[in-house]
C-alpha cells in the first residue's frame, strides 16, 4: 500500500456574486490525476424527500449524471458510479465516498459551506477522493440560473465537486488571481454547465488534446465493381468520445460536386438496388466534439446488365423526404417504343406504419407531370379506385395498402415519352 503523503480540500461555498471574465487559460489544477482506468465513486446520497425539479429520480442519478459531464471530456480515466452503495464511510478507507453528512468527519461546517471534496494522493497519484454534502442545507435538481433561496442545486454543486476529484482547483483563489467563468470557481454562481476553462484544466491533467479525443476511422469504406443487381453496403468503423455523428457524400462520375444524403446518417449506407446512376465517389465525415475525420474515398463502379426488349420492370421504389415547394419528391420514368404502357405509380405514407417506419407522410398528394410540365394523372387517396387498384397491386406482387388509408395512387396508361411522379 502507498504511504499517504498529501491531505487536500477543496470547498465549495455560497456567494452572491456570479462568476464572470474573460474565458482565457486560467485553470487551476493541483498537480495529482488519477491512474489510467475507472475511478469508482460510491454513491451514496440515498432517496429525495419530494420530487426533484428536473425530474431526476433520485440524488445518486444527480451525481451520476454529472460524473458523465466529466467523462465526455476525458479518455484516461473515467468516473464511474456503484449507486446506493453500503461501503463504509471513512477517510484513508481507500474507497471514493459521496453522501450527504451532518459534519465533515467529525469537524463542523464552515460558514456557507455547501460541500467538500477531501483527496488522499501518494507521490504521483491520486488514491482516495470522498465528496461530501452539508446535509445541514436544503437541496433539490433544477436547471438555469441559479434560484435566490435556501434551496441548493446538486447538480452544479456535484460537477463542482468531482472537478475537484479529478484535481481541478479553484481558478479565482489561485496565485494570481485568475478572472474566469467556470464551474470550478469557490462560489456558487449561475454557471451550471461545464466551460472551456474547466474542459481545458482537465484535459491538461489527462492529456487530451483536442488531436487525440477527436474521432479516427480505423475501418476504411471500400471500393467495389457491381452489377445492376441485388444490394451494396458501405461501412465506416470509427472511434472516439461519444457521440458520433457520421454525415455522408456521394460524387457522381464526370461531377465536381459532392451530393450530402440527408438519410444516411449512421455508420453504413447501403444502396438498396444498385444502378449505374450509383456510380461514384463515396466518403463519409465522423464528427463529435472535439473534431471531424474524413473517410478515404470508396469508388462504386457499376455495370449496366444487358436486356432483351420485352424486359418487365416492376415495383422499383425509393424513400425519401418530402417538403414543400422545391423539396417536394420528384422520381422520373420514360415510357419507351412506339406504344402506351399501363403503369401504376404510389405514394405510400401511412401503409409504411405497417412495416416499422417513423415519421412517414400522413398524407401524401401524387400526381403524374408529362414532358410539357402538364399534370396528366393525378390522386390524393387512393381508396377511391381501391378494388381495381388492389388487384393490380396483387397482379404485381406489391404489399397492399390497408382499407381506407390516406396513401394514394395511380393507375394510368402513358403514351411513349418523358413523366415524373411529383409528390
Amino acid at each position: 500500500m502507498s504511504r499517504v503523503i498529501a491531505l487536500w480540500r477543496g470547498v465549495l461555498a455560497l456567494g452572491s456574486a456570479l462568476a464572470i471574465g474573460s474565458l482565457a487559460r486560467g485553470f487551476s489544477t493541483s498537480g495529482r490525476v488519477w491512474p489510467a482506468g475507472d475511478v469508482v465513486m460510491q454513491l451514496q446520497l440515498g432517496a429525495p424527500a419530494a420530487a426533484l425539479s428536473d425530474g431526476a429520480s433520485g440524488w445518486n442519478d444527480v451525481a451520476e449524471s454529472a460524473m458523465q459531464d466529466w467523462n465526455s471530456q476525458i479518455l484516461r480515466s473515467r468516473l464511474t458510479a456503484v449507486k446506493d452503495s453500503s461501503a463504509a464511510q471513512n477517510q484513508g478507507n481507500r474507497l471514493n465516498n459521496v453522501f450527504f453528512s451532518p459534519d465533515v468527519y467529525g469537524t463542523a461546517w464552515g460558514s456557507g459551506v455547501l460541500a467538500v471534496t477531501i483527496t488522499f494522493r501518494n507521490t504521483r497519484n491520486t488514491t482516495e477522493a470522498d465528496v461530501l454534502f452539508n446535509s445541514n442545507r436544503t437541496w433539490d435538481s433544477y436547471r438555469g440560473p441559479l434560484r435566490r433561496s435556501s434551496v441548493m442545486d446538486l447538480r452544479r454543486v456535484a460537477l463542482h465537486e468531482f472537478g475537484h476529484v479529478l484535481g481541478l482547483n479553484h481558478p479565482d483563489e489561485a496565485v494570481p488571481v485568475q478572472s474566469v467563468t467556470a464551474i470550478m470557481n469557490s462560489a456558487i454562481s449561475n454557471v451550471e454547465v461545464l466551460q472551456i476553462d474547466d474542459i481545458t484544466g482537465a484535459r491538461s491533467l489527462y492529456e487530451i488534446a483536442a488531436a487525440v479525443a477527436s474521432p479516427s476511422i480505423v475501418a476504411q469504406p471500400t471500393s467495389a465493381s457491381l452489377q445492376t443487381t441485388g444490394s451494396y453496403t458501405l461501412n465506416v468503423g470509427a472511434v472516439g468520445p461519444e457521440p458520433l455523428t457520421y454525415a455522408w457524400t456521394f460524387r457522381a462520375v464526370g461531377s465536381t460536386t459532392a451530393e450530402p444524403f440527408r438519410l444516411a446518417s449512421g455508420p453504413t449506407y447501403t444502396i438498396g438496388s444498385v444502378q449505374p446512376a450509383d456510380s461514384g465517389s463515396y466518403t463519409v465525415t465522423v464528427t463529435n466534439a472535439f473534431g471531424s475525420v474524413t473517410s478515404n474515398v470508396a469508388t462504386i463502379n457499376v455495370a449496366a446488365l444487358t436486356t432483351a426488349p420485352e424486359t418487365l420492370l416492376a415495383n422499383i421504389s425509393t424513400r425519401g423526404n418530402v417538403g414543400t415547394g422545391a423539396g417536394v419528391l420528384i422520381a422520373g420514368l420514360v415510357i419507351g417504343g412506339s406504344t402506351p404502357k399501363n403503369v401504376i405509380v404510389r405514394a405510400v405514407g401511412p401503409a409504411l406504419a405497417d412495416y416499422g417506419v417513423a415519421g412517414y407522410l400522413a398524407d401524401p398528394a401524387l400526381a403524374i407531370l408529362d414532358g410539357e410540365g402538364r399534370i396528366v394523372a393525378e390522386n390524393n387517396d387512393w381508396s377511391g379506385d381501391g378494388a381495381q387498384l388492389s388487384l393490380s397491386f396483387a397482379r404485381l406482387g406489391a404489399f397492399q395498402f390497408p382499407a381506407g388509408s390516406r396513401d394514394a395512387a395511380v393507375m394510368a396508361t402513358l403514351a411513349p415519352g418523358t413523366y415524373t411522379a411529383r409528390v
